[in-house]
């Protein structure tokens, strides 16, 4: 015969099992659509393999991001957030759901962003973004804002946009946006700012 505190913790669970089924009813369709979206995108690659990577900021977890084939390419990416779906277990367990429905196998990565991951050589505060001054010989020197990003296939592309033209916060939100439609995790726009608006003080000789 189980004890009072046994019968309370096999209720607590039974609890838990309802709850982590309804919501996974309630997120059926959007899972559906994640496979739908990764099918038609990866259809005649050849993909067999994703991986699953944490995305941390601060030492909070966001969320998970399911990443098919060795590379992270524009729409061959998936977002599950811990908010949006109820904790750090279920997100995650979504994110393999979705690699199941699609036959794929879950390769070990890297145990983070690989994307999202900074540089710990670099002096910006963000993965794939950097501020740099140009020196003009018409003008005084430029603060620029640098981006780089990878294409589906796993080609990289670069820019970068001029503070004087677009502004500080236009030049980052545009560095930004470039890096969010390639399926990677979202900048931090404010530490970014903060770095630009520090460099921008110091001047180009700091």
């Amino acid at each position: 015969m189980r004890t009072k505190a046994e019968r309370v913790t096999a209720r607590k669970v039974t609890r838990e099992r309802v709850a982590e089924r309804a919501e996974t009813q309630r997120l059926q369709p959007e899972l559906l659509e994640h496979v739908t979206q990764l099918k038609r995108a990866s259809k005649g690659l050849g993909i067999s393999s994703a991986t699953i990577a944490t995305i941390s900021r601060d030492g909070q977890v966001e969320g998970f991001q399911l990443r098919l084939g060795t590379k992270v390419s524009r729409g061959l990416t998936a977002h599950f957030g811990v908010k949006k779906y109820g904790g750090e277990t279920s997100a995650r367990r979504a994110a393999a759901a979705v690699a199941g429905a699609l036959d794929l196998r879950i390769a070990q990565g890297r145990g983070g962003s690989a994307v999202g991951r900074r540089n710990v050589r670099s002096s910006s505060p963000e993965a794939g973004i950097r501020l740099f001054w140009v020196d003009r010989s018409s003008a005084q020197p430029g603060l620029f804002v640098g981006v780089s990003w990878p294409e589906r296939g796993g080609r990289q592309r670069m820019t970068c946009y001029s503070t004087d033209s677009n502004g500080l916060q236009g030049a980052i939100d545009r560095a930004i946006e470039k890096r969010i439609a390639a399926g990677c995790p979202t900048p931090d726009r404010a530490a970014l700012l903060r770095a630009a608006q520090r460099m921008r003080r110091e001047g180009p000789q700091a």
